[in-house]
């Protein structure tokens, strides 16, 4: 199992976000039943509950650029209406949609990357790894241009266009904190005129 999907798989259990799941490995040495205790040490799991409760309030956010050649809508669900109401959250979903505009992702998340399309993208990244490079560094390249890509094509994994030096991950972990209830990008579709 790569370093991303053990990642991934700390992510799916514990739902604490990427850099914290990151971190916690790192320090367990990748190994994921010791990161979970890890991150317990921190107390974050107990943060993590939070995303057990349902979600079933939120917005639906659209924006049309100015133009009216590309076209966003957004759903972000937290668990009030209260919450949904709120200045913060209003202005997380239009930073999204501006990011969605903006960036133009593929995917919301690592998790919705088809598993075709990962294999290809890890075999491109194999054939850009010079000869000369030890075999047991090319996981390791292989790993960090995934990573780069990542950042790309995943929403979440994106740097914010409004806000700087925050990925949007960040940025909603840090409305999580401020809100007080968990906060969940649902789902997003981006339209260009003609495409």
């Amino acid at each position: 199992m790569s370093n991303i999907d053990k990642i991934r798989e700390l992510r799916e259990r514990t739902s604490v976000s990427l850099a914290l799941c990151k971190g916690a490995l790192t320090k367990s040495n990748w190994d994921v039943e010791e990161a979970i205790i890890v991150l317990q040490k921190m107390g974050e799991l107990r943060k993590g509950k939070r995303a057990a409760k349902v979600t079933n309030a939120g917005l639906i956010k659209s924006y049309v650029h100015h133009n009216g050649q590309i076209g966003v809508l957004v759903e972000v669900n937290c668990e009030t209406d209260f919450s949904a109401r709120s200045e913060p959250f209003s202005e997380f979903c239009e930073n999204l949609s501006l990011q969605i505009a903006s960036a133009a992702p593929d995917y919301l998340s690592v998790n919705e990357i088809p598993d075709n399309v990962m294999a290809k993208q890890k075999e491109i990244f194999l054939a850009q790894v010079p000869e000369k490079v030890p075999e047991n560094r090319v996981e390791h390249i292989i790993n960090g241009k995934l990573k780069k890509w990542f950042a790309d094509v995943c929403l979440v994994d994106q740097k914010s266009v409004m806000v700087d030096k925050m990925t949007i991950e960040q940025m909603r972990a840090n409305l999580v904190q401020q809100i007080g209830e968990n906060v969940i990008v649902k789902r997003f579709v981006r339209w260009d005129l003609c495409e």
